[in-house]
């Protein structure tokens, strides 16, 4: 009985540090929906965040800022790749074939006036993974 619950417990950490490397769909959070529009700034842009173009009775009621957007793809080169059979190796293969797109590293909210709004921010945790991962090995 005590293995099966150590089994248990291993699944279970191995699915909770997975989820540790699951990255932010910015391509669908950023996308355009009804009453939304994108507005991308790059690192080091300065002009004033202002939608110029809003309809006749709509307001700007939060802006929602991307921290450190980057393309997914970067991710397999930056994952440490040790000690996996061929057939791990096939499966590797095809899991990092399925980062396509962007993701970011923190998301935050702003309010019209374009301060932080701290209620609504969040933070990936693939950095940190990523990094764990590249000093203590996966």
């Amino acid at each position: 009985m005590v293995q099966s619950n150590q089994r248990l417990l291993d699944i279970l950490s191995f699915w909770h540090k997975v989820e540790f490397f699951i990255p932010f769909d910015l391509d669908n959070r950023a996308r355009e929906q009804t009453n939304q529009k994108k507005l991308w700034r790059a690192y080091g842009q300065t002009s004033e965040l202002k939608c110029d173009d809003v309809p006749e009775g709509f307001e700007v009621s939060r802006y929602k800022l991307y921290l450190g957007a980057f393309d997914k793809s970067v991710i397999k080169d930056v994952l440490p790749s040790e000690g996996t059979s061929t057939e791990d190796e096939s499966f590797d293969d095809r899991e990092r074939s399925n980062l396509e797109g962007l993701t970011c590293m923190a998301s935050i909210s702003l309010a019209p006036d374009a301060s932080p709004v701290f209620d609504d921010f969040e933070i990936s945790t693939l950095p940190w993974a990523i990094g764990q991962s590249r000093a203590k090995g996966l």
